[in-house]
């Protein structure tokens, strides 16, 4: 059985709570990153990603925008587990704790797919119009079909709108 422990990033990018969502981006452009693990005296406290920066002002701060509580998951744990939570939380990583709570590495929908465990499949867990694989929001209660997060702001029409049913019904 493959295991969490054998696919995931062991030195994950850390960042702290009081840095700026500018410092935040630069970290992660400089690192090649997309989730960064946020900590606070060693301790993990939240996880950001790029596409939660990607809206924010450059001078707010990290802890404004970081999930928490967050989702993780154990190096023992099986990668199909890893990925059915991360398809149930709707989420593109989990950070990996260790027995004592510590952070012990970060596992992403890339490395499960390279492993295996996703499918990489459009609607699944890759967005169904364009095949991105950031921001990808999932429907609420276990729907079928993913959607990144600029398809569905495509899809919605500018400004206030109301909808006329033309015709009647039986």
């Amino acid at each position: 059985m493959l295991c969490v422990r054998d696919v995931m990033t062991a030195w994950p990018v850390a960042v702290g709570p009081d840095r700026s969502v500018a410092e935040a981006r630069h970290m992660a452009e400089t690192w090649g990153v997309h989730h960064l693990m946020v900590t606070l005296d060693d301790l993990l406290i939240g996880v950001i990603c790029q596409c939660d920066l990607s809206d924010a002002s450059e001078r707010e701060l990290v802890e404004q925008h970081m999930q928490s509580p967050f989702v993780f998951v154990s190096p023992d744990a099986s990668v199909e587990v890893a990925a059915a939570t991360m398809v149930a939380q709707g989420v593109g990583c989990l950070p990996v704790l260790d027995e004592g709570g510590r952070l012990a590495g970060l596992v992403t929908r890339r490395d499960l797919r390279h492993a295996g465990a996703l499918p990489g499949t459009m609607g699944f867990d890759a967005c169904a119009a364009c095949g991105e694989t950031h921001a990808l929001v999932w429907p609420a209660r276990g729907g079928a079909v993913v959607f990144c997060a600029a398809c569905i702001d495509r899809a919605q029409p500018p400004g206030d709108f109301t909808v006329t049913t033309l015709g009647g019904s039986d």
